[in-house]
């Protein structure tokens, strides 16, 4: 069954999983702050397992971009772009293995956020978190964040979160 099938078929028969959990993380390069939001719909599909695509399945995906002024091709990990500005495409060039490929277990919700961070967030910020200088990214209670986006574009990511808690 390919992965849309398997979205319809969750759609229509499992109950969204509303999320405790988000991810603030900086992005590589320019130092801005993002956060990422499981949706409901995924959350549940995470949780009730044998739907999603093992998380090494996106790891393999490839994204092949073509710059409008020189023509050069590159290609990249599929939730990454290539840097500066004149990049069109982004055309995934084995997204087959999306419906080929092994599937993801079940998991808890704190499993699901690990998932998702390797999924949407670049590989530049969780890949070498263990040894990095300084956290570039935190799983946190959606309540943890400001009530509103009034200063998002100001928002930074508090090194001396995990020694407070």
């Amino acid at each position: 069954m390919k992965l849309i099938d398997r979205i319809n078929w969750s759609q229509q028969n499992l109950e969204r999983v509303e999320p405790q959990y988000c991810i603030p993380y900086v992005r590589p390069g320019t130092g801005a702050t993002s956060v990422c939001h499981p949706a409901p719909e995924w959350l549940a599909m995470a949780m009730h397992g044998d739907l999603l695509p093992d998380i090494e399945v996106y790891h393999q995906l490839r994204c092949e971009w073509t710059h409008e002024e020189t023509g050069e091709v590159v290609e990249t990990l599929v939730n990454e772009a290539p840097e500066g500005t004149g990049w069109k495409g982004g055309k995934v060039l084995n997204g087959h293995l999306l419906h080929e490929g092994p599937r993801a277990p079940a998991m808890t919700e704190e499993e699901a956020m690990e998932y998702l961070l390797q999924k949407d967030v670049p590989r530049a910020v969780w890949a070498d978190h263990e040894t990095a200088n300084t956290p570039r990214f935190y799983i946190i209670r959606r309540d943890q964040l400001p009530a509103t986006r009034q200063f998002r574009n100001s928002w930074i990511l508090n090194p001396d979160l995990e020694k407070a808690a």
